[in-house]
């Protein structure tokens, strides 16, 4: 058989070209389906036909109105979107979207039906960790407010917004932002809440607690913007932060600037002094719109029922209360019921624990040190020991031994040096404030209850307190008490008519036997007896009992007293301590009233009348016992007779004083749009009284 070779060529040719052919179509068929929906998204472009400035929303209708691409979203996302500013020309679709959803924690997917999905990014940490920030911060009618701050919660990061309201600030992705501004209520904001960082403007709304503040005088009220003096509130958060303390005027230091507190003498000062005249430094107080009849009684005032205090500062209360304002006025206002409410009851209690004062702290000599100072004071002639020897004072007992080893005594006796050295080296071991520490000193124990009920009715409201205080001064045998009770009752008998009662009483306990720090227990002055004290004195001995010195006279003189008069005239301090007797109790009541009557529309009459009383009974009993009362007898024993019986003395005093005030106001108080007028009148009537009475009784 054979072949022709033109014919076989031509064959070869034709099937080459039909497997190319083939190879082409498959190629370009594996092209066009290989394509996912996202490639071809990549290309797809838009038309935009002039510039313009538009909305999200009209991004989406132009792209799904040019291409065959839908959206699905929440409406949401995009309440507070920016607008977007279009050039005119073509522009990718992938461009468009993410010029839109820029500076937002927005993102797109396109799926295999031609959805475009926004969402929410998932990982929006991931992707930046801090964020800017953009808007305007207004009002409730749309004004900006200049110089509102918003700050970063838990940084000091923060920036005001300019005169336009405006605001930029660079925070963490997931922060909380507040913004706030003087009279409007703060607002805060979460960033991982917000869809777009641009555009986040804040409405603030007015305070009206903020813009209703009032100044109160104790005679009116006024709104702070009508007040031209200078003034601060305390309100009864602050006053809690010191329970403790049973001292209204104790719990406001440190709280105000320009108070001047000194614990010491139970004084205090606004601004400094403003007159050179002793007693007339401190300011006003005013409780519940009256004024305190004994103006340093604090403590009737139970800190527990304080509501909030004012601190009118300088001179311009005087207008108000004339010149017994010029030093400043405490106006303080006590707790009231609120009306619809139900009962309420509260109880508070806490303990107050204070270590005793340890007298190494003082950086004192010490004994042995005193004892060379005092050495070296004999040994260069400047003390003159015949002169003490010979003379009425007393003794101490290092004086005593140069005395005895000098041969100067005037009982004839001498010592050895060698007797002297060991007397001295015991004195060298003793150490009074030891003594002091341990029988005279001790732990502060102060514990404190109250109870307070409260609530209202439509037409009324009440508030009651009972406080109990009992503490255990560091000094032995100073502690005290007081117990107070405080009820305020409003009613309201119409719309017109309101009446106000309430009524205050304390009781307060005294037992004031300490030494320490108090040395007025009698008229022979105790306070040089401890002048004399020296830090090789002692309490008691090494069987407890009573150490006895000599400190009213020499040690010869008060041996012939005692051989004289068969009792001892010896000094001990504990003995002291534990056979003293005074006490103390005061009694402070103050009773208010007022009346409100409506006589005319925003005209309003007030009347009120407020009765104070305090009394201080001071009981002080004295008997052979005590040591500087025997001493005392004893001293005025001349020529064989008593000067002053012998035997207990008591002495009772008693102090009151009472004062009453009747004050009447009438006050119209009209509101327009604008101006904001108050005419005031009133009259004020007060006495007061101050009587003091002392009786010393003699008995056997």
């Amino acid at each position: 058989m054979k072949f022709k070779l033109t014919n076989l060529r031509c064959l070869l040719r034709k099937r080459l070209s039909l497997v190319i052919m083939r190879m082409i179509i498959f190629l370009l068929c594996t092209s066009v389906f290989s394509l996912t929906p996202k490639t071809t998204f990549s290309q797809e472009k838009v038309m935009i036909n002039q510039d313009q400035l538009v909305t999200v929303d009209e991004v989406f209708n132009i792209i799904q109105q040019q291409t065959n691409y839908h959206f699905i979203f929440p409406k949401r996302f995009f309440k507070n979107a920016p607008s977007i500013l279009l050039e005119k020309g073509e522009i990718l679709v992938v461009n468009l979207l993410e010029k839109s959803l820029q500076n937002s924690n927005l993102e797109f997917e396109v799926d295999e039906n031609n959805t475009i999905l926004i969402k929410k990014l998932e990982n929006s940490s991931l992707n930046q960790n801090k964020i800017t920030l953009k808007g305007k911060v207004f009002d409730s009618n749309g004004v900006p407010l200049p110089g509102a701050t918003i700050l970063e919660v838990g940084t000091n990061n923060g920036v005001a917004s300019d005169i336009s309201g405006n605001y930029s600030i660079s925070v963490a992705n997931d922060a909380t932002v507040e913004i706030s501004f003087i009279g409007f209520q703060t607002k805060k904001i979460a960033v991982a809440e917000l869809t777009y960082y641009t555009n986040v403007d804040i409405t603030l709304f007015e305070d009206v607690n903020a813009l209703e503040e009032v100044v109160l005088t104790g005679y009116q009220t006024l709104s702070k913007e009508r007040t031209a003096g200078s003034f601060e509130k305390v309100e009864a958060k602050l006053i809690q932060q010191r329970p403790s303390s049973p001292n209204i005027i104790d719990r406001l230091n440190g709280q105000v600037a320009g108070l001047n507190v000194d614990p010491s003498n139970n004084s205090f000062q606004i601004r400094g002094r403003s007159t050179f005249l002793f007693g007339e430094g401190n300011p006003l107080i005013i409780v519940d719109g009256f004024p305190l009849a004994d103006q340093v009684n604090f403590e009737s005032i139970n800190p527990e029922d304080v509501e909030n205090v004012t601190i009118l500062k300088d001179a311009s209360a005087s207008s108000i209360w004339g010149a017994r304002a010029s030093n400043g006025v405490v106006v303080i206002v006590t707790r009231k019921g609120a009306k619809n409410k139900p009962l309420s009851i509260d109880f508070s209690s806490f303990v107050e624990i204070e270590n005793k004062v340890d007298l190494s702290d003082m950086n004192w000599l010490s004994t042995s040190q005193e004892i060379d100072l005092d050495n070296e004071f004999i040994d260069k002639g400047w003390v003159n020991l015949s002169g003490v020897a010979n003379g009425a004072a007393s003794i101490n007992d290092l004086h005593l031994a140069h005395i005895y080893r000098a041969g100067l005594s005037p009982d004839g006796n001498t010592w050895s040096q060698n007797t002297f050295d060991n007397y001295v080296n015991e004195l060298r071991t003793r150490d009074i404030t030891k003594d002091w520490e341990k029988y005279l000193l001790r732990n502060s124990l102060r514990t404190t209850y109250n109870l307070s009920i409260s609530g209202g009715g439509e037409r009324n409201s009440f508030f009651g307190s009972l406080s109990y205080t009992n503490k255990l001064d560091q000094s032995i045998g100073e502690k005290n008490d007081r117990i107070t009770m405080n009820l305020r009752n409003v009613f309201d008998f119409n719309d017109k008519v309101s009446f106000t009662a309430g009524m205050t009483a304390a009781l307060r306990n005294f037992d004031e036997n300490g030494l320490v720090g108090s040395f007025n227990f009698s008229d022979s002055n105790p306070a040089q007896m401890a002048a004399l004290a020296q830090p090789y004195d002692r309490l008691v001995d090494e069987n407890g009992q009573y150490v006895q010195n000599y400190y009213n006279w020499n040690p010869w003189a008060s041996q012939d007293r005692e051989a004289l008069l068969g009792v001892p005239h010896t000094f001990n301090y504990l003995e002291e301590q534990r056979n003293r007797d005074v006490s103390r109790t005061l009694v402070d009541i103050r009773a208010n009233f007022q009346l409100d009557v409506e006589v005319l529309k925003d005209l309003v009459l007030s009347s009120s009348f407020s009765y104070e009383r305090n009394t201080n009974d001071l009981d002080d009993f004295n008997n052979m016992t005590l040591p500087s009362h025997r001493n005392l007898i004893n001293d005025f024993y001349v020529g064989g007779t008593y000067g002053l019986p012998r035997g207990s003395e008591y002495l009772q005093e008693r102090t009151y004083t009472k004062g009453w005030i009747f004050k009447n106001t009438l006050t119209w108080d009209k509101s327009w749009t604008d101006h904001d007028l108050t005419v005031f009148a009133g009259t004020e009537y007060s006495k007061r009284f101050t009587e003091l009475s002392r009786n010393r009784k003699f008995g056997y």
